[in-house]
């Protein structure tokens, strides 16, 4: 299942389809028409809305929902379908990464259709929500730390709700060569970390092509034995975009009229190609190693392994379709 935390919510917001099929066939056909009121319910979490707040934006996600409906599930089925002949076949890294590409696009087609739903939102929330949702912010940049750095931090000491009417600063990015490597982290911090991405990488793997065989598992853990991850350097990043989104509100809330979207646009289009130096190529490794690391496990697959990935595929495939009829 995709963790959702505020900018993931925006991928799988974006996303719909793509974040549903990764989550599992059964979602696609159950979670797909109700993807406004999770995604209600996922922001209540983190801001407490107002009835007319909370309203309107359930209203604005089934807006955008209808439109992708209407546009976007017939062209995620032919993907889909090309995806079933390619999982029986012997599959390189680029051919992996290109069809990463095509699902890049379907995420880069929705978002002038979300981006009017957020700036509504953005402009109705006061400073005390804006607030609660620094606070989201910083307990999920916790959360990163202590799974991957071994840190714990009370979550009262992240960003206080006292804090909420002081302005914020301008968005910094440190260096990227300030980041000191995870070779600086203590052994046991990297195992457990380790240990935390292993497990995932499993279960997303198995998800598609049913149980992994040990060597299949191995070649999964040596791959990311050798990855570029960085912890330090990707919580950097993170607390930048964390720092850019609240911002990014503050200054939508008193942008001027014909301005509103300004802000955020900005923050989106720093969402998908970081201001820090270096950091967009180092992103571009991490997904070329990760597109090799998929392809090094397709080719450890059984033929019943590649069918039942074709199956899976084929299953998704049947669900958006069927979702795609008026």
């Amino acid at each position: 299942m995709i963790r959702v935390t505020l900018a993931r919510l925006l991928t799988a917001l974006l996303g719909l389809v793509v974040a549903l099929v990764l989550s599992g066939c059964g979602l696609v056909s159950l979670g797909y028409p109700r993807l406004p009121d999770l995604g209600l319910v996922w922001m209540q979490r983190q801001v407490d809305l107002r009835p007319e707040q909370a309203e309107q934006w359930r209203q604005d996600l089934h807006g955008v929902l209808v439109w992708h409906r209407r546009t976007q599930l017939t062209t995620a089925a032919d993907l889909l379908a090309r995806w079933q002949t390619l999982a029986i076949t012997d599959l390189s890294a680029s051919d992996i990464c290109r069809e990463a590409d095509a699902v890049r696009l379907l995420v880069d087609a929705t978002t002038p259709q979300l981006l009017p739903a957020m700036v509504r939102l953005a402009g109705s929330l006061d400073a005390e929500q804006r607030a609660a949702l620094a606070v989201s912010q910083q307990e999920r940049l916790a959360e990163f730390r202590q799974q991957h750095m071994g840190e714990s931090t009370p979550k009262a000491a992240w960003w206080p709700r006292a804090q909420a009417a002081t302005p914020l600063a301008p968005p910094t990015a440190p260096s990227a060569a300030m980041q000191p490597p995870d070779a600086s982290l203590p052994m046991a911090m990297r195992s457990a970390s380790l240990n935390k991405r292993l497990e995932q990488a499993v279960d997303r793997y198995e998800m598609l092509y049913g149980r992994l065989s040990p060597a299949q598992v191995q070649a999964l853990k040596a791959s990311l034995e050798q990855s570029s991850f960085d912890a330090r350097r990707l919580l950097a990043e993170r607390e930048r975009r964390s720092q850019d989104l609240l911002q990014a509100l503050a200054d939508t809330a008193k942008a001027p009229a014909g301005a509103e979207s300004q802000p955020l646009a900005g923050w989106l289009a720093r969402l998908n190609t970081s201001p820090t130096p270096g950091y967009a190529a180092y992103g571009r490794l991490l997904q070329q190693e990760g597109c090799a690391q998929m392809a090094t496990l397709h080719r450890l697959a059984t033929p019943a392994q590649r069918q039942a990935a074709a199956s899976t595929l084929a299953g998704y495939e049947t669900d958006l379709r069927r979702l795609a009829r008026p």
